[in-house]
């Protein structure tokens, strides 16, 4: 399995967001909401336009929602395919955290994933879903302008 089967890099890195979601998670009065096993805070769509990245990506494949996921401590999420969507775009906001998201190849049709969190901290991950939901392959070669190494 070559990695950029299972994922790419932006070229554009994050300016504003970054730091307001590192600023979010160190408040201890945040509401989390259930999503797909996992917490979320969903984020104001407004992020779309003040952030760099996230316009770019937007003018190429239109983004539905955006939110920030929380993995518990000493947490394993199981192996799985994701069923309520075909690609996403996710970063880490979580620094000198040990954990890891791995990918299994299943009859070279599907890439099973999961993500290990081994650390004694809670795990932080922004993530967005795509207002039309498409393959990664199909995404990989919209977006490939603002790719590095495609």
């Amino acid at each position: 399995m070559n990695p950029t089967d299972c994922f790419s890099e932006i070229k554009t890195k994050s300016n504003e967001l970054a730091l307001y979601l590192e600023d979010l998670i160190s408040s201890q009065n945040l509401s989390w909401d259930k999503h797909f096993g996992f917490d979320v805070i969903f984020l104001d769509s407004s992020w779309i336009q003040k952030e760099l990245a996230l316009k770019e990506i937007n003018e190429l494949h239109q983004i539905r929602q955006i939110g920030l996921l929380k993995v518990s401590s000493k947490y394993c999420y199981h192996w799985h395919v994701d069923d309520f969507r075909q690609s996403c775009i996710n970063s880490l906001i979580s620094k000198d955290h040990y954990s890891h998201t791995l990918f299994g190849e299943y009859k070279d049709v599907f890439y099973y994933h999961t993500v290990l969190n081994l650390d004694n901290k809670d795990r932080y991950l922004f993530s967005l879903y795509f207002e039309e939901e498409t393959s990664y392959e199909i995404l990989r070669d919209k977006l490939k302008s603002i790719l590095i190494n495609t």
